[in-house]
């Protein structure tokens, strides 16, 4: 009996131990404990023979060692068969049972073998990491190995010469692990939390959070916490992007405190639709004095191009931009809207969202509601379902029989690199000589553009953001001189100030336009004066512009409107002390129309907010020149 139940322990702990080899969720140490498991199948399969040929300390003893005889190649397979056959004596178990310590006999040295391997490329990472910890040039590090890790890494090492790379992954990465040799980056099989990064005072660190929205977040404030105490100039060398789209994690990380460390919070769906707005801008298809936007698919790329949209196309003479939403869940989409972002369906946007549950609806509620659309946005989730809906939209406003006369732009949005290639191989007419095939779609949004080196590390809207945040700090201060570091230090404490910063500087080249001009970074283009531009009358247009660029924004971000009762209301409850904003209710006594600005400021005993407005325009040059030289990158104001 003995005989037969330790065959049965045997082939069970070797079926666990082959198991666990192939379970990838226990990551590096699957092979640790598939060599555990390798080893007592083979301790209990020869526990009947030791045990009746020795006493117990001596059977025990001896059955470890041929243990490890097995492991060095060193056990005779069929050295105990004799005591095999006396004990078994069934010819068919007494089979069974030499077959199973011949399949042990090759099974336990491979796998030990595979064990050392690994606890090797383990120690060899950590050496690598100690090697990289002793260089000054800057440093890398992903908290995941994806593909949009991979991709990112990738335009890394294409933009940055000398620089060292760093995946935290505890997953099994074997389906990257060429990729990653090809970049030279190492692996190491832990949480970014527990890497073994020492720091040094003249080197560059950037951690980039990619895994889900919670663990992002939770990433990114342990290590918020074991930075804040250290040295400043370690704090100023820190740079934390956390990629994610919660709605909390601005409040979450607004209240913790960061020092001087720079925090990123990148929303992927808000950074694509800012993009499209800046390459694409709303004012180059006004038709009839009017912007008027279809957005196909209510996605969060279209969510988040529906609020740019909103304060993007406050442009002064042109009325208020028409916007048309269509989806499946048009209803929940609005009703989550308007818990959010009250003042959007408040009647101060003409915003109109409608229930399409497949392209024949789609077409029966454009074809009634939206045909004077000028600016398309197609965004259904995946890439193939958005270019069909695409296609057959350019086909529809593109008709011969004059049934759609305006043939809009149709933006589609192809997250995949190389359909985005596909896509804009098809804009020509030449595609196909015979048919003169040409459907004219513009891709946007494609995951390895927006996560780049360049459109995260050296982001263009955020460089101008910064001299945006630097033009009114210098408004407000009493002699317009500034401390650049520590404003720089203030830009980085609050999230909702650096979104408002952005909406700012992204606005600048839609106020430009309304006086016929822009802006560019060619160094060989002719620049002219802005102040020569701004008349008195043309100044007044780009301060509504302005005004109504703020309160629009502010809108979108779920803040309302306060009348000085309101406002005396929530200075003496303590919730706005020395303020007239309230930031707890998202309440702010200036969003209101431009012309009721002045006589309120004299109400709650201000300064005319309208000057603000005036010298935010006046210094546009300032934002546009870097004058604080806080980038690389230097624009001109150019004629359109």
């Amino acid at each position: 009996m003995t005989w037969y139940l330790c065959l049965i322990l045997a082939i069970i702990c070797m079926a666990a131990s082959v198991c666990t080899l192939f379970d990838r969720k226990r990551g590096r140490l699957r092979a640790g404990i598939a060599v555990l498991l390798m080893a007592l199948s083979v301790l209990i399969i020869y526990v009947p023979i030791f045990f009746k040929l020795f006493d117990f300390p001596t059977a025990l003893f001896g059955d470890v060692i041929h243990m490890l005889q097995v492991i060095t190649l060193d056990a005779g397979y069929t050295e105990f068969y004799r005591d095999v056959l006396e004990g078994v004596r069934s010819p068919f178990m007494v089979r069974v049972y030499m077959t199973m310590l011949g399949l042990l006999h090759f099974a336990m040295p491979a796998v030990s073998i595979l064990a050392a391997y690994n606890i090797f490329i383990h120690y060899y990472a950590f050496l690598r990491i100690w090697l990289i910890n002793h260089k000054k040039r800057p440093l890398f590090i992903f908290s995941d190995c994806n593909q949009d890790s991979m991709a990112l890494a990738k335009s890394i090492r294409a933009n940055v010469r000398s620089c060292d790379l760093i995946f935290a992954d505890r997953k099994d990465t074997e389906d990257h692990k060429e990729k990653i040799d090809s970049l030279y980056a190492v692996l190491y099989a832990a949480s970014i939390q527990d890497l073994p990064i020492s720091r040094r005072k003249d080197k560059d660190v950037y951690y980039f959070c990619m895994e889900k929205d919670d663990e992002d977040l939770n990433n990114a404030l342990h290590l918020v916490e074991r930075y804040e105490k250290r040295d400043k100039t370690i704090q100023k060398h820190t740079h934390i992007y956390v990629m994610t789209e919660q709605k909390d994690v601005d409040i979450m990380l607004d209240s913790t405190n960061k020092g001087l460390i720079d925090i990123h919070v990148v929303n992927v769906p808000e950074r694509t639709a800012y993009r499209l707005l800046d390459e694409h801008p709303l004012y180059e298809h006004i038709r009839d004095g009017r912007i008027t936007v279809l957005l196909a698919g209510l996605t969060p790329v279209n969510i988040a191009l529906l609020k740019a949209i909103c304060w993007c196309g406050q442009m002064g003479a042109f009325a208020r931009p028409k916007i048309y939403a269509a989806g499946i869940r048009s209803e929940a989409v609005e009703r989550s809207l308007r818990v959010d972002v009250p003042e959007l369906f408040a009647g101060g946007f003409d915003i109109t969202m409608f229930h399409a549950v497949d392209l024949f609806d789609l077409y029966q509620q454009i074809e009634a509601k939206a045909g004077d659309a000028g600016y398309v946005s197609v965004a259904m989730g995946d890439d193939s379902q958005t270019l069909d809906t695409a296609c057959w939209l350019r086909r529809m406003f593109y008709r011969v029989d004059d049934t759609f006369t305006n043939a809009p732009p149709i933006f589609t949005l192809i997250q995949d690199h190389e359909k985005k290639s596909m896509v804009e191989q098809m804009k020509t007419p030449h595609t196909n000589p015979d048919k003169r095939v040409s459907y004219q779609l513009t891709p946007f949004g494609a995951r390895p553009g927006i996560l780049s080196y360049e459109n995260l590390v050296h982001e263009p809207l955020e460089q101008l953001a910064k001299n945006v945040h630097m033009v009114y700090s210098s408004i407000f201060s009493e002699n317009g001189e500034i401390d650049v570091e520590k404003e720089l230090e203030n830009y980085n404490r609050l999230e909702v100030n650096k979104r408002s910063n952005r909406a700012n500087a992204m606005h600048i080249r839609y106020k430009l336009a309304l006086i016929g001009l822009d802006y560019t970074d060619r160094p060989d283009a002719q620049e002219v004066d802005l102040s020569a531009y701004l008349t008195p009358e043309r100044m007044e247009v780009m301060q509504r512009a302005e005004h109504d660029r703020w309160m629009a924004f502010l809108q979108t971000e779920g803040w309302i409107g306060a009348s000085p009762e309101q406002v005396g209301s929530y200075r003496t409850a303590g919730l706005a002390p020395g303020s007239h904003k309230c930031d707890l209710m998202k309440m702010h006594p200036y969003i209101r129309d431009f012309e009721g600005l002045s006589e309120l400021s004299e109400t709650l005993e201000g300064k005319d907010t309208t000057v603000y407005d005036r010298d935010l325009i006046m210094r546009i040059p300032d934002i546009l020149h870097d004058r604080w030289n806080i980038s690389d990158i230097k624009y001109k104001i150019i004629k359109r």
